[in-house]
């Protein structure tokens, strides 16, 4: 739309200019008023689109614990991956509910900031960076219950929970 608004204009412009008449001056200056006006216009409506978070079944080194579909697993290598989109925010709080622990992959992280393990409340907090990238880490849990709490889109209360339940393989087929 915005080239076909161009085109016209450029059009108009030229046509004037090759008739040298200069009775037509105050009408180009009209029509350069009307077509800075309208580029403005059409420049500045982006169209906004809705933030958005997606938690992919699976990320680049296996199952994805953020997946919201998943509550049980087995002691193995995991993803941790969410895809925060059109500026959505996005904070995760792992908290262990007992002796269960969960180890990462420094090598690994992929647009995730992470706090310090704090052992008072057994609980960690990983914030994505930056949006329109997909977060990813590869993460561990040892047999153990641990909640995850979801912020998302920069909300300070807890817009979903959940708990896994990591489970030996051996613990699994009784």
């Amino acid at each position: 739309m915005q080239i076909i608004i161009l085109f016209i204009a450029l059009s108009l412009i030229l046509v004037y200019h090759k008739r040298n008449d200069h009775s037509h001056i105050l009408y180009m200056n009209k029509i350069y008023f009307i077509i800075i006006i309208t580029l403005a216009f059409f420049y500045s409506c982006k169209k906004d689109q809705p933030e958005e978070i997606i938690y992919p079944e699976t990320g680049l080194f296996g199952i994805n614990i953020l997946d919201k579909t998943n509550v049980s697993y087995t002691p193995a290598q995991s993803s941790f991956t969410a895809e925060v989109l059109n500026g959505a925010k996005l904070k995760i709080v792992i908290t262990a509910q007992n002796e269960g622990i969960w180890y990462y992959r420094l090598n690994s992280i992929n647009n995730w900031t992470i706090t310090t393990f704090e052992k008072e409340s057994k609980s960690q907090i990983f914030k994505a960076l930056s949006n329109n990238q997909k977060c990813d880490l590869s993460i561990r849990f040892e047999t153990g219950s641990f909640k995850i709490d979801y912020y998302e889109m920069g909300d300070s209360l807890i817009s979903y929970t959940k708990t896994i339940q990591v489970i030996d393989n051996e613990e699994a087929n009784m």
